[in-house]
């Protein structure tokens, strides 16, 4: 249970802060309570959080050596720039409405920040997720098709203009030269060729996937490492990573939607073209 004698000096920060660096409050116990407080640049060690609903109070440059954060609410917090040095962050709530997390420094992975309460959006759509889907072979594939097919398209253009002059420039001449008739006859048997419709599909399937990889978005880290990566090989801990992988909500339920779309347009083109040869083979064969 709470420190009451704790309680009271939280009346006044000045108070609180001198109580705290003539050595009065040896041990703080704050657990199971509500605070808002500003905490903001000292040093707080072994101070029990547990339970505590801490919305609104502020951890900006704070050190937190060996703190209970267990099952606390951390919703409106700040905690720009604070360090967490072997704290114990298990069932955090609300952690994706603290200000600042993707700032903070973490000293020690086993902090048990894996079983922070999140969101479903946080928890199955965060940018590790979005970078997951992107390494799957048909979303390669398609930064192929984005550099063939503007290749094509632009081939394709120059036949039909090409086509056209010609077929201007014999209509021109007379035709009582054997080898102008030929020609022409041959130039009027062509005809432009029109932009396939698989082809265009393909090329804005590319575009939908090229925009929702992220690339642009995507923090650093999360683009660099995975979280298996971080934890365990790098020895980092997981403070640091989860809030870069869970931030700009907005952006990354906007590439998941790319993704949907430009993969479902994919699957159909490839669906398209696998038929359109089983058919020719068959009728072939």
């Amino acid at each position: 249970m709470a420190d009451p004698a704790a309680i009271k000096y939280l009346a006044d920060r000045d108070q609180f802060v001198d109580a705290l660096n003539r050595g009065l409050l040896p041990k703080l116990d704050f657990s199971n309570e509500q605070i808002r407080f500003d905490f903001s640049g000292l040093r707080l060690a072994g101070v029990n959080f547990a339970f505590c609903n801490l919305a609104g109070s502020n951890f900006s440059n704070c050190d937190l050596d060996h703190c209970h954060f267990d099952v606390s609410d951390w919703a409106a917090c700040n905690f720009s720039h604070a360090t967490f040095n072997g704290c114990f962050l298990s069932g955090v709530q609300n952690a994706h409405k603290a200000a600042g997390l993707e700032t903070v420094r973490g000293n020690g992975i086993l902090m048990n920040f894996e079983t922070a309460q999140r969101p479903w959006w946080n928890k199955f759509l965060d940018w590790e997720a979005v970078g997951a889907v992107g390494r799957l072979p048909l979303f390669t594939a398609s930064s192929v098709a984005l550099v063939v097919l503007p290749v094509y398209f632009y081939f394709l253009d120059v036949y039909n203009r090409h086509l056209l002059a010609w077929k201007a420039a014999f209509s021109d001449r007379p035709s009582t030269d054997s080898y102008v008739f030929v020609a022409s006859d041959a130039l009027d048997k062509l005809s432009t060729l029109p932009v396939p419709t698989l082809s265009l599909a393909s090329l804005i399937s590319a575009l939908l996937l090229f925009f929702a990889s992220g690339a642009v978005c995507c923090p650093p880290r999360i683009k660099q490492f995975s979280r298996e990566q971080w934890c365990y090989q790098l020895e980092r801990s997981l403070v640091e990573y989860w809030p870069l992988a869970w931030r700009w909500s907005f952006l990354r339920l906007t590439c998941i939607c790319l993704y949907l779309v430009g993969g479902a347009l994919a699957l159909s083109v490839v669906s398209a073209t696998l038929y359109d040869t089983f058919l020719f083979v068959w009728r072939n064969s």
